[in-house]
């Protein structure tokens, strides 16, 4: 029982430092984001969706900001991907 408990310590420990790490990243991208500097945020918009890929509104904000810097490729396969995991959502 208390080797359960101090293994499910480091594990609910270790687990939150990635989300918050995620979430930090996720904050210096719409914080590039909002002051226009687009391809500094799409730096930290794609390092937090490789370890979250489903967080719609993040994927929405690269697509702008790739469109933002005329990448249109990759605009595209970002609007796609947001498309895809919320059709009904989608705000652009």
């Amino acid at each position: 029982m208390r080797y359960f408990l101090i293994s499910t310590s480091l594990f609910v420990l270790f687990g939150n430092n990635a989300v918050l790490a995620q979430k930090s990243l996720f904050r210096k991208a719409d914080h590039e984001y909002n002051r226009m500097r687009y391809s500094t945020a799409i730096q930290y918009y794609e390092s937090g969706l490789a370890s979250d890929s489903l967080d719609i509104v993040a994927v929405e904000r690269l697509a702008l900001s790739y469109k933002n810097i005329r990448d249109y490729k990759n605009a595209e396969k970002w609007f796609a991907r947001a498309i895809y995991l919320s059709p009904e959502n989608v705000r652009f």
